[in-house]
């Protein structure tokens, strides 16, 4: 699911959604994938916090309407390397 132009979630096990930004390397490829897409990702894990989630917000990485719903976890994936497959 996409929720602005530099995060999206992934489905881990058909129930839980796990936050990923996007490299801007990425996002300028214009390789954002779209619900139902199967991707492989790498990148590194970094903690996640309320303040992080702001900071996604008004960087419009997340669209303001989607705010809401960035995963409460505690932890996010930046993706530097997408793949679909």
């Amino acid at each position: 699911q996409g929720l602005g132009r530099g995060v999206i979630t992934v489905d881990l096990d058909g129930e839980n959604q796990y936050p990923v930004l996007l490299d801007s390397d990425i996002i300028a490829a214009g390789a954002t994938p779209r619900s139902g897409d199967r991707v492989t990702l790498y990148g590194r894990v970094y903690v996640l916090n309320d303040s992080i989630r702001g900071a996604w917000v008004q960087g419009a990485a997340v669209d303001e309407g989607n705010a809401e719903a960035i995963p409460q976890t505690s932890s996010f994936l930046l993706a530097d390397s997408l793949t679909f497959n």
